[in-house]
């Protein structure tokens, strides 16, 4: 197809015309690069100054816009850090509180185990006494 020549890296040997056209088309400019090149216009050695003023001037404006939001950035970092130090603290009170709440429960549980048994004999002693009422309300209804 195509060798490439050591004394010009555009000259080629073609095997059509196709690829020589290709090549000279990319060689030559475009209607709109001529029109742009014509439309470019020499800069005003008198602006130059002002335009340098305005880009110190804004340099200016980005450093302190800079300075301002690093301030920003840390004030917000630093608040960060005290609410998470804080909600960690909270977490671990909460934990505590919970551990010893549901120690507390089960320690009141035992208790009311413990009473429930203490009072198995007061339950027999009020069935033997609601027995004795029972035997004396009949002896009454007898005597009446």
């Amino acid at each position: 197809m195509a060798k490439p020549r050591s004394s010009s890296p555009v000259s080629y040997i073609s095997s059509s015309s196709e690829d020589d056209i290709q090549l000279n088309d990319k060689n030559t400019p475009t209607q709109a690069q001529q029109t742009l090149k014509s439309q470019i216009t020499s800069v005003d050695p008198m602006v130059l100054p002002e335009i340098e003023e305005q880009a110190k001037i804004a340099s200016k404006s980005i450093d302190r816009l800079m300075k301002f939001l690093s301030k920003e950035l840390t004030e917000g970092t630093k608040a960060t850090t005290d609410i998470v130090s804080v909600y960690d603290g909270t977490i671990d009170h909460v934990h505590s509180e919970v551990e010893q709440n549901i120690k507390a429960m089960y320690g009141l549980i035992a208790k009311c185990e413990e009473l429930d048994r203490k009072m198995k004999p007061i339950n027999e002693l009020a069935s033997q006494v609601r027995n004795i009422r029972e035997t004396l309300d009949q002896l009454e209804n007898i005597c009446k």
